[in-house]
């Protein structure tokens, strides 16, 4: 489709151009609607319609014979996405092995609580965004990273392998994990906005 239209001026320095009625409706865009321009490095520019806005932050996973390992990355999939409810909706009524499960899940996610175990096990995030700058996230873990990096290389030096350097390494890759969902979400999350 090619349609030319004409820029109007609004206020000093704003130009606005209309988008045609038809490609509106299909793209399901209404007044007050954000879009995203895109300019490409030729010069047109993309009219991208936004309907991540519309996106309640809530999930339902429903569970057939999913493994714990296929749990674990659709929830933290989920985490890093910004869904603030997760719900887990197994075939049956939620099992003491699936609330567990779910358990070691949240534990490291940052933010999550389990805050219903009954027909379905749901998992609310209480986390604000505000709270958590990723610029503070990347030099937190940059300084764990580092420290991580300095136990192993004294834990080597030594004739005996200082098993204590080495099991603080274990617990560092751990938080460092849960620092990388927490960055990754909040980008995400900013992304979205």
């Amino acid at each position: 489709m090619s349609e030319h239209r004409k820029l109007q001026k609004v206020g000093y320095s704003t130009l606005t151009v209309s988008i045609p009625r038809d490609f509106a409706k299909r793209a399901g865009l209404k007044p007050g609607d954000t879009v995203i321009l895109k300019e490409e490095s030729d010069g047109t520019l993309i009219i991208i319609p936004r309907t991540s806005t519309d996106r309640t932050n809530r999930i339902t996973i429903a569970l057939g014979g999913i493994d714990e390992a296929l749990l674990q990355k659709v929830v933290k999939g989920c985490y890093a996405l910004g869904f603030d409810r997760i719900e887990i909706a197994p075939r049956e009524k939620a099992d003491r092995n699936l609330l567990e499960r779910c358990k070691d899940i949240v534990k490291r996610l940052r933010g999550l609580e389990i805050v219903e175990a009954e027909t379905k096990i749901i998992i609310q995030s209480f986390i604000d965004p505000t709270k958590f700058p990723v610029d503070g996230l990347i030099k937190r873990l940059q300084l764990l990273v580092s420290q991580s990096l300095q136990n192993v290389n004294s834990s080597l030096e030594k004739v005996k392998i200082d098993t204590v350097k080495l099991n603080e390494v274990k617990r560092i890759s751990y938080e460092v994990e849960d620092l990388y969902w927490l960055i990754i979400r909040q980008l995400l999350v900013a992304l979205n906005k």
